[in-house]
């Protein structure tokens, strides 16, 4: 393939900007005026950073239009507003579109106010493989040019409402699951089908959670677009025809999300403002039923993000018997991500033939999917190694991996370094510039440490120390959302304070980190050549005490919700998966396995 030649970028203040395109020699110029390019606008007072993106295949006529239409002119007004054109030498229309919709993606993760919130990605063309280099090369320089309004790219990567949020294209896999479960929508809205439950089994990293995204923003772009053609001819502002489908959809929509995990719901509430749904569609189980009943309503449609962590008994503060039944009795339809190497609590258990008897439920409707493709782990060896570790319980030899990282640890104070290291280097090899403020988003970098639930925590105050702490030997850092001096509303894992403190299954479930280095502490065990599980050692009293089966007996589940914390743990590193094991036999058992791999 040729070389690839970075984009133009001309910007300047709006009014200005013809006297910067008269700057720029004839050959560089024709790919401004005569090929396709895209636009940015954007205006800043104080902290208020309005952004419109756009492509067209002239920008002086579609600035013109914006102009008569006053569409816009709530940035156009602004004494402080930039104007950005970009070109380049393969530009063609699918490619400009392309180019606009991942800039709304990328802005989508910063600190502005997006006033275009439609996407048009576009399917294969040419030059489809140019796209990300042409892109990756143009956010740099606009990164240069502002790095207010754009964020570096690392930054908006590493970010969990970019991950979470419908930003790429979706698999063959997920693209399907989507369109069988809007066709399932548009039927039941249509009375042709009701009561609806579909079944979406997935591992950890299989894309549940941007599916289920795609499924409700797919909805709202579709009211968006019929509420915005009715109102097309009224002379208003984008903001104002916004504040106009804000407040239409808010107050007509009737689907929501269910989310179990309250740091994921952190994620969805940031995604759902975003998008400017300014009434509560994100609820835990408990809080969805209450308000269902509460207003005597019936939901169109449910989302259930990792349905495996729903009760399937009750407590003091769930009266019912099983969530997932009751949620399906006040909803129309019902879509569960369901995972049951996810279940991390004996008050979520679902037995084998309760889960057979959903399964085939979903298959009997044609509403069963299955996401197998590994998103997440860069590498398809590294999962299958994690998986021989813990469902055969073996230590197989490390492979050398492309794009990859296993690493074994002998203390912890070399994984706890290692991780701080992961994150400089990731800083550093993205960026020369700015050292002084890339050193403070050092704590940003989405590396941790976390470990199995081995040590003592409570929300109580230890009485013999600040915090509860995991301690090895001499070394000791304290357990997770303890520091409440700290008021941050991020998820724990993009909290800046973080690096120096040790993560659990319940802080890290759902979320992506870049490097993981997980602490295996007493209860993952080697003897006579097979990894032990041993639940006795762990503090997690949610895992070993005993439960009522359907039958009435009490039953332990014990080792299985051991296993599948570990799975998780290990499951959460993107590029790398570091191990410090407490146990000296596992520890030499696992130094052994990675020496193999460089014999």
């Amino acid at each position: 393939m040729d070389k690839i030649n970075s984009p133009i970028i001309i910007h300047s203040n709006t009014e200005n900007i013809n006297l910067e395109i008269d700057k720029i020699n004839n050959k560089k110029k024709k790919f401004i005026t005569q090929y396709p390019i895209v636009y940015i606008h954007t205006s800043s007072e104080k902290k208020n950073v309005k952004v419109y993106v756009g492509e067209t295949n002239d920008y002086f006529q579609r600035t013109d239009q914006h102009i008569k239409s006053k569409d816009i002119d709530d940035i156009f007004n602004c004494k402080n507003n930039t104007s950005f054109i970009i070109g380049h030498e393969h530009f063609n229309k699918s490619l400009t579109m392309d180019i606009e919709t991942q800039l709304i993606n990328y802005l989508f993760a910063c600190d502005v106010k997006l006033l275009n919130r439609k996407r048009n990605p576009q399917n294969m063309y040419y030059p489809f493989e140019e796209k990300n280099k042409i892109f990756r090369r143009m956010w740099k320089q606009l990164n240069n040019i502002n790095s207010t309004i754009f964020k570096p790219e690392r930054i908006i990567r590493n970010s969990a409402i970019f991950k979470a949020s419908p930003q790429e294209r979706l698999t063959k896999e997920q693209k399907e699951a989507l369109e069988l479960i809007l066709e399932k929508y548009n039927n039941a809205k249509n009375n042709v089908e009701q009561k609806q439950f579909i079944l979406v089994e997935g591992t950890a990293g299989t894309g549940k959670t941007v599916l289920l995204n795609s499924v409700f923003y797919s909805i709202y772009d579709s009211m968006y677009d019929q509420i915005i053609k009715k109102h097309q001819n009224a002379k208003s502002t984008i903001e104002d025809l916004h504040n106009v489908v804000d407040e239409s959809i808010t107050s007509s929509i009737n689907c929501y999300f269910v989310v179990n995990n309250k740091e994921q719901r952190k994620i969805y509430d940031d995604i759902a403002k975003k998008y400017g749904i300014n009434k509560k569609i994100i609820f835990s189980g408990t809080e969805f039923i209450n308000e269902m009943d509460r207003n005597n309503k019936k939901a169109d449609l449910v989302l259930v993000d990792e349905a495996h962590l729903l009760l399937t008994q009750g407590k003091q503060s769930y009266r019912g018997k099983n969530q997932l039944n009751d949620i399906r009795d006040r909803a129309n339809i019902v879509v569960a991500m369901f995972d049951k190497y996810q279940i991390i609590s004996k008050e979520q258990v679902v037995e084998e033939n309760q889960l057979d008897s959903l399964i085939q439920e979903a298959k009997d409707s044609n509403n069963y999917l299955k996401l197998d493709k590994q998103l997440r782990m860069k590498n398809i060896n590294a999962q299958r190694w994690v998986d021989d570790f813990i469902k055969n319980e073996h230590i197989s030899r490390i492979p050398n991996l492309d794009n990859y990282e296993i690493k074994i640890f002998e203390s912890p104070e070399d994984l706890h370094k290692a991780i701080i290291d992961t994150t400089r280097k990731e800083v550093f090899s993205k960026t020369k510039k700015n050292i002084d403020e890339e050193l403070s988003k050092i704590k940003n970098n989405l590396s941790r440490l976390v470990a199995t639930y081995d040590w003592e925590f409570s929300n109580r105050t230890p009485t013999n120390s600040n915090e509860w702490e995991v301690i090895i030997g001499d070394w000791s850092l304290p357990w997770n959302k303890q520091n409440k001096s700290k008021k941050n509303k991020s998820s724990w894992v993009e909290n800046e304070n973080t690096l120096n403190e040790v993560g659990s299954i319940y802080t890290v479930q759902g979320f992506d980190l870049n490097y993981v280095g997980v602490i295996l502490g007493d209860s993952v065990k080697y003897k006579d050549g097979k990894v032990v599980f041993d639940p006795s050692e762990s503090k997690n009293v949610k895992l070993t005490s005993k439960r009522t089966t359907s039958d009435g007996t009490m039953k332990s589940y014990a080792r299985e919700l051991k296993k599948n914390e570990v799975n998780i743990l290990m499951t959460r590193g993107v590029k790398g998966l570091y191990i410090y094991a407490t146990d000296k036999q596992l520890r030499d058992a696992l130094l052994s396995a990675a020496k193999d791999k460089n014999e």
